[in-house]
């Protein structure tokens, strides 16, 4: 993936590939250190749009993250309720993300999928707060 100037259906198909891949049963119980709202504000405070958010009930779709997940410009951001959850699936996550041409890293219960264009600084000084 170039760039995130995709069609709505490029980037339907390529956050079900992030997504998909994100959810597992980890055996961590650390509770969750980053707050998905808080890096939202954080974004949205240096100027950069944010979609996404809270995954509506996890027992129903057992492929996404547990908490939710935040799309920017040129990032996925997936939030996990404890780092067993977001460790269980960083192997299949960061394959997926490979395939459509992104790097993933990792920040404890959270995963990023980094993609070209992206606001990578912005998004590492906000999980960073």
């Amino acid at each position: 993936m170039a760039h995130l100037r995709r069609s709505p259906a490029a980037l339907c198909v390529l956050a079900t590939a992030v997504a998909g891949a994100g959810c597992g049963s980890g055996t961590s119980t650390s509770v969750t250190k980053h707050s998905m709202t808080s890096v939202r504000s954080c974004l949205d405070d240096r100027g950069i749009e944010v979609r996404g958010g809270a995954t509506p009930d996890p027992s129903q779709d057992p492929n996404a993250p547990d908490v939710g997940e935040l799309v920017t410009r040129g990032a996925f951001v997936a939030f996990y309720s404890t780092k067993g959850k977001a460790d269980a699936r960083a192997d299949e996550v960061r394959a997926n993300v490979a395939r459509a041409g992104g790097k993933t890293e990792r920040y404890g219960d959270v995963t990023v999928a980094f993609f070209t264009g992206t606001a990578r600084d912005e998004v590492i000084t906000c999980l960073s707060r």
